[in-house]
C-alpha cells in the first residue's frame, strides 16, 4: 500500500499521462492510503489533492477528495465543490508540484 509519506512523483515529461496506468506505473501498487497526494488534469487545469479514503485504483472509477485539500496548481485557495475525481484524470504530481503543494500552510 502506498502511504502519504512515500511522496511518489512522476517525471515532468510524463505528466500528461493520467489514469490507472500512470498511477500504477509509478507506484507498482494498486492500493493508495488515505492522505496520499495526487494531481488531476481537468479541462486543462492541474489540481492537487489528498485522498479521503484508502482506494484500490484497479477497482474504483473515482477517487474521493479529502475536504479542504483540493487546490488549483499555483493558486492559494482551495476548491470545496468537488468530492470525487475520476481516476482516468489522476496521476502522481511532479516534484515541483508536490513541493509547491507541501508548502501550503493549510495542507
Amino acid at each position: 500500500m502506498i502511504m502519504p509519506d512515500d511522496d511518489l512523483v512522476c517525471s515532468k515529461k510524463h505528466s500528461y499521462i493520467t489514469g490507472y496506468t500512470a498511477l500504477y506505473d509509478v507506484s507498482e501498487d494498486a492500493e493508495l492510503a488515505t492522505g496520499v497526494t495526487l494531481a488531476a488534469n481537468i479541462r486543462g487545469v492541474t489540481y492537487l489533492f489528498q485522498l479521503e479514503n484508502t482506494t484500490d485504483i484497479l477497482k474504483e472509477e473515482n477517487v474521493p477528495v479529502l475536504l479542504g485539500t483540493l487546490y488549483e496548481y499555483q493558486e492559494e485557495y482551495y476548491e470545496n465543490e468537488i468530492d470525487w475525481i475520476p481516476i482516468h484524470s489522476c496521476r502522481f504530481p511532479t516534484k515541483e508540484e508536490l513541493d509547491w503543494y507541501n508548502s501550503l500552510k493549510s495542507v
